[in-house]
């Protein structure tokens, strides 16, 4: 049996570069944002529409996806007399694929940013 020898070299800095990337991540709250957008925009699309105002109301706040109206919460969860919507389920559901390829192109962004290209080798 013949042995072989592996030597890992670059560990702590590419530790180093995790770390920063990690930080990179907590404080940059314009991707979350973005990917709020695409979540209100997919639930103005799928909204039950009556008069219209449920559906224009979903905004961005922060990084949040959220809507004033009143029965906004009924119509999301439901009541005793009425199923649910699901309206920001189903537009998340239906949003997953772009805001998963926004967020991809955004890491690989970081990770160039910080030094981890061309960390891999195989």
């Amino acid at each position: 049996m013949t042995q072989e020898r592996v030597t890992v070299t670059g560990i702590p800095e590419t530790k180093a570069a995790l770390n920063a990337l990690g930080e990179r991540a907590a404080n940059d709250a314009e991707v979350a944002t973005q990917a709020a957008g695409i979540v209100a925009a997919a639930a103005r699309v799928s909204a039950p529409v009556r008069t219209g105002l449920l559906a224009a109301s979903y905004a961005v706040e922060e990084r949040y996806v959220v809507n004033a109206i009143e029965y906004a919460p009924f119509v999301e969860f439901g009541t005793d007399r009425m199923a649910p919507q699901a309206v920001i389920t189903n537009a998340m559901e239906a949003s997953a694929e772009q805001v998963a390829i926004m967020y991809a192109d955004w890491l690989a962004t970081q990770a160039d940013a910080v030094g981890l290209e061309g960390k891999a080798s195989g």
